[in-house]
């Protein structure tokens, strides 16, 4: 006698329920941001269309800043990878930057410019994008505003905190 197998039926998923690259970015940058007393950022659309314009550019040119960061209009961070790549492993390689940070320094280093801008006390708005290009390479753009890692708005000083204990 054979097994009998029960026919489960398949459960759809909601699209509003469906959480996006942009969304889990965000939250798990908002996650360290509270971890130095900073306000979350909010998403915004129009910045999460730019990121994604901004991947495609990134992987039809080369892997650099856009010309409106060099201009300062907002902060950005941005990378290309081989391989997928989820937004906890984003988060956290941005993150893992403060380890090079110096509180208190008044600057950052060329290292540390992706954890800095995370958790910039006046950077309020967020966008994200991630895109497969052609070649198979991912790339990854985050911008904010206002920008971060400046002198404007006291500085890294009384931009960039400690962890609260």
């Amino acid at each position: 006698m054979g097994k009998s197998v029960s026919k489960k039926k398949k459960v759809q998923e909601k699209p509003e329920e469906k959480v996006t690259f942009q969304q889990e970015l965000l939250q798990l940058i908002n996650e360290y941001r509270a971890k130095h007393g900073v306000r979350p950022l909010k998403m915004d659309a129009q910045m999460c269309r730019q990121a994604y314009r901004y991947c495609r550019t990134m992987s039809m040119d080369e892997t650099r800043h856009s010309k409106e960061w060099e201009e300062g209009k907002f902060g950005e961070s941005i990378l290309m990878n081989k391989k997928d790549i989820t937004a906890r492993q984003v988060a956290d390689m941005w993150y893992n930057e403060s380890q090079n940070y110096t509180y208190g320094s008044g600057e950052t280093q060329n290292t540390t410019e992706n954890f800095t801008q995370m958790v910039w006390k006046s950077s309020q708005q967020f966008g994200a994008a991630k895109y497969l290009a052609e070649s198979g390479k991912y790339y990854v753009t985050a911008r904010y505003t206002p920008r971060g890692n400046s002198q404007e708005d006291g500085g890294f000083t009384d931009n960039v905190l400690p962890t609260k204990k």
